[in-house]
């Protein structure tokens, strides 16, 4: 058992509160249930809800015909949007006390698709953990496919190549045309030229592709699309990483207009404006 402290800081007076709270048992939790703890919300125009879902749809994700249902991506998505709002408002009331200069952003959009794509994962966990046909992480970092299923959380198996079913998750800001670019948190929604998804293998048979946009400065995921049948064919040219001193990690293999035919809608922000953009760039999905 352990005793969990919180510590609110009154700057204006220079008092410390101190509260104890009562034992909790020491079980894993989530990224989302840490952040509730030690994050404050914040009033923002975020997209965490109003999403439009496929009914009757599910992500197979093995040979034997199981699946996610698309109502949990959209529960993971919605968990996902409402955490990352949470924490960009703690990194702004940290750069007003002078320890940081930015918001999520400060890594980059490619290290804030990466959390992303990390947190909705945690979630997906969270949501089935107690299905028998339930999703869980890859116990390792290098594993592939991101979630895999939690009937295998033990034993030896090759988790870099993991060959029993699962899905890999990745997620996008989209590509902007030439011309003017959108300012820092603004919506890249006017200004793209394109949306895919790369992966760091060209085996990836199954994939769930996020797209993420900013609102009111925050990252928010809007779309999530699955395509489950997907070949080496599908996927760029993808060179080994003669950094990796095992041989096992590549460079990012784009996936190729064959293989973004396959991606069928899940769950998207029910927006007109990114509704449309999705019925454009990705006409095959069904939407």
């Amino acid at each position: 058992m352990k005793t969990r402290t919180t510590r609110t800081d009154d700057r204006d007076g220079g008092k410390v509160a101190r509260k104890r709270a009562a034992p909790q048992a020491t079980t894993r939790r989530s990224l989302y249930d840490y952040t509730h703890d030690r994050l404050l919300p914040m009033e923002s125009g975020s997209v965490a809800s109003g999403f439009r879902v496929r009914r009757g749809f599910s992500l197979v994700y093995d040979g034997e015909g199981r699946g996610l249902p698309a109502a949990v991506v959209r529960q993971a998505v919605e968990t996902t949007n409402t955490w990352l709002v949470q924490h960009a408002a703690a990194k702004f009331q940290l750069a007003r006390s002078g320890k940081w200069e930015s918001s999520l952003d400060v890594h980059g959009k490619k290290a804030v698709g990466n959390f992303i794509g990390r947190a909705f994962c945690d979630n997906v966990q969270d949501i089935t953990w107690h299905m028998a046909d339930g999703l869980r992480n890859t116990p390792v970092d290098s594993g592939c496919p991101d979630l895999i299923p939690a009937r295998y959380s033990g034993g030896d198996h090759e988790w870099t190549r993991f060959q029993k079913g699962g899905v890999e998750v990745k997620a996008t800001c989209g590509a902007l045309r030439p011309g003017p670019k959108p300012g820092y948190g603004e919506s890249r929604l006017a200004h793209l030229a394109g949306i895919t998804w790369s992966a760091h293998h060209p085996f990836s048979k199954r994939v769930l592709g996020l797209v993420w946009d900013y609102a009111s400065g925050i990252p928010q995921v809007v779309g999530a699309f699955y395509a489950g049948d997907l070949r080496a064919s599908d996927f760029g040219d993808c060179k080994p990483d003669l950094s990796s001193r095992r041989g096992n990690s590549t460079n990012a293999a784009p996936i190729k207009s064959s293989g973004k035919a396959k991606f069928q809608w899940v769950c998207v922000y029910d927006n007109d404006g990114y509704i449309e953009c999705f019925r454009r760039m990705l006409p095959a999905c069904g939407l």
